[in-house]
């Protein structure tokens, strides 16, 4: 005998097979019983996929959690990077590169890992205010399971925090160049 599994939605997710070399030992009782069991079965299993799904999200999101704060507590673009290379590389990545796009050439900002010539699993664009800043390129991300979903969120506020650092690292140098040239450095 063969019945359906099923989800708390109605939605088949399995089967339970029971096989008997008695003649005819089917009768409505068991029949009914089997039916119960595999009942219990889908919705016990249903909760288990999503309690694993609730685990899961948790986990993504104390790694966001984990990698904004560090991407706070950095100032420099570079900084920024190499915390992002260091969080994925210590959730299974075997190699991640930061890049920044600037005039048609690509800047490595941050790499590490086992970088093996091949091309990167995923590669996602780093986006901030309308304009892409480069790329976040990935290589063995088996760990994430939120998969591309977490690394485009991942992506995104590194995007934010590097364009950010970028953006204060220029302003610094134009004040610190105004400062000098007002500055008198003719001495008598």
């Amino acid at each position: 005998a063969v019945v359906t599994l099923r989800a708390q939605n109605l939605h088949v997710i399995g089967a339970l097979m029971v096989t008997s070399d008695e003649e005819r030992w089917l009768t409505d009782t068991r029949r009914q019983l089997l039916v119960s069991l595999a009942d219990q079965c889908g919705l016990a299993l249903d909760r288990a996929q999503l309690q694993s799904h609730a685990e899961q999200a948790a986990a993504d999101a104390e790694l966001l959690a984990r990698l904004s704060d560090a991407l706070d507590r950095s100032t420099t673009a570079q900084e920024r990077a190499r915390h992002v290379v260091g969080e994925l590389l210590a959730h299974g990545a075997t190699a991640v590169v930061v890049e920044l796009s600037i005039d048609d050439d690509h800047v490595v900002l941050a790499s590490d890992g086992q970088i093996d010539g091949a091309a990167p699993e995923h590669v996602v664009a780093l986006q901030a205010r309308g304009r892409v800043l480069g790329r976040l390129s990935v290589t063995g991300v088996a760990e994430l399971t939120g998969g591309r979903v977490l690394l485009s969120a991942i992506a995104s506020r590194a995007a934010i925090a590097i364009d950010n650092a970028l953006l204060y690292e220029r302003e610094r140098d134009v004040s610190h160049r105004l400062q000098l040239g007002l500055l008198d450095v003719s001495f008598p």
